[in-house]
């Protein structure tokens, strides 16, 4: 070993031992901090008296979101109650500012943890918060639910509070429905109104399925239809999470009920998500007159999650008949063209020649498109290397969208296709 690759060795060592000092260091005056912490606290607590003074707080209002947070949990826990809320009172008589929004934050996140009750009461002060009562919500032991759920409901309902309180409820109503969704559920049905019961009930049940799909479709059953409407589909991604084929299957044996036709699209997707291909078998499986809806809902929905890919998607549906696929396909065929054109040309130059029919149909059918933007998708459409297809293409966009195209003839006259096709174009133009 060289001389100077032993000084490196050294170095190094050093260094790293300086930092197993330093941690070992830190630790240890932790474990001071908080062992004096509790000292204080038993020795007040064996003395039977645990006033605001007994344990003196080594933080106040002003640095409070500063401090290390192992002391305050500490510090808070052994304190008295009135020593809580002075504390709290110090923070609400702060200037309005950053250091009170961080103050009031780390205050809130710590009594949550250690008074759910009083943390619930706390929640009317701050309406507005909605980071801060998220992070309560968040924070709370998952029995402290119960407690808070009545107190998120008496929140202001307007304006920006409305916000706030409607995203605090619905993370209530999933932290209790996974623990307990039979009493989370008794809940939103004793405060109908006041809880918004449509837009938090399917949480609770899809929840409530992922542990006992028989308790949650028996409460469905219970309620009035108006009530019921549209929590089928959670059921059956809830029941999706503890048994995939015991819930297409009850899916497919009740296809022919009242709600299963929106229920079974959305349904559908979930099962689209985790599996391309359990999702062709389940489509399949049901009735002819949903088939048609539910691939063209999954066709429309995962085209804004950008998964699968769009040529992944394509390919997908065309493994159905074409009466299924040939309206649908067009949310892939044109994401498709815009990613990757000159792939997308390729695989469409190869299909049989009534298959490619229907995909030419499927590139010219955009939504609400202006005049410049049918003269950019046929710009587009004459890029593609093969004449056949690319003469289809262009014939669509120009049959479909001629009225626009009447003070652009001269457009046509550019494009690289045959005479014939030409004067073909120049017909669909109305004069």
């Amino acid at each position: 070993m060289t001389e100077e690759r032993r000084r490196n060795y050294i170095i190094v060592g050093g260094m790293i031992f300086s930092a197993w000092l330093a941690f070992v260091g830190g630790r240890e005056r932790e474990m001071r901090r908080v062992g004096n912490i509790r000292s204080v606290a038993d020795s007040s607590e064996k003395n039977g008296s645990v006033s605001p003074t007994s344990l003196q707080l080594t933080f106040d209002a002003t640095n409070i979101a500063d401090a290390a947070f192992a002391d305050l949990y500490e510090q808070l826990r052994f304190s008295s109650r009135e020593t809580r809320l002075a504390m709290r009172e110090r923070i609400v008589a702060m200037p309005e500012g950053p250091a009170k929004e961080a103050a009031r934050f780390t205050y809130n996140k710590l009594m949550v943890q250690i008074a759910p009750a009083d943390s619930a009461n706390a929640m009317l002060e701050i309406p507005n918060d909605g980071e801060t009562l998220h992070t309560i919500v968040a924070a709370a032991p998952q029995s402290a639910m119960e407690a808070l759920a009545p107190m998120v409901l008496k929140l202001p309902n307007t304006g920006d509070a409305s916000l706030s309180r409607g995203l605090a409820f619905g993370d209530v109503m999933e932290k209790w429905s996974r623990v307990d969704p039979e009493a989370a559920a008794a809940f939103l049905e004793n405060n109908y109104d006041e809880s918004d019961f449509p837009a938090y009930a399917e949480t609770v049940v899809q929840n409530w399925a992922a542990v006992d799909p028989a308790e949650a479709r028996e409460w469905i059953g219970k309620l009035d239809p108006s009530r019921a409407y549209d929590l089928k589909a959670a059921l059956l991604d809830g029941w999706f999470e503890r048994d995939r084929a015991a819930a297409m299957d009850y899916a497919v044996a009740h296809a022919g009920d009242e709600d299963s036709w929106s229920a079974n699209r959305y349904f559908a997707d979930t099962i689209f998500c985790e599996s391309p291909e359990e999702a062709r078998a389940f489509i399949n499986r049901l009735p002819p007159d949903q088939q048609q809806a539910v691939v063209e809902e999954i066709a429309s929905v995962v085209r804004g999650d950008g998964n699968p890919a769009p040529r992944d998607l394509a390919k997908w549906l065309m493994q159905f008949p074409p009466k299924l696929w040939e309206k649908p396909i067009s949310h892939a065929v044109i994401d498709w063209q815009d990613e990757d054109p000159a792939e997308f040309f390729s695989w469409a130059a190869r299909l049989p020649a009534e298959t490619q029919d229907k995909i030419a149909v499927a590139f010219a059918d955009r939504y609400d498109p202006k005049p410049e933007d049918i003269e950019k998708y046929i710009s587009i459409a004459a890029t593609a290397p093969d004449p056949q297809l690319r003469e289809k293409l262009i014939y669509q966009l120009v049959g479909r969208y001629g009225s626009m195209l009447k003070e652009k003839r001269q457009l046509l006259e550019q494009l690289p296709i045959s005479p014939a096709e030409q004067h073909a174009l120049q017909t669909l133009i109305p004069k």
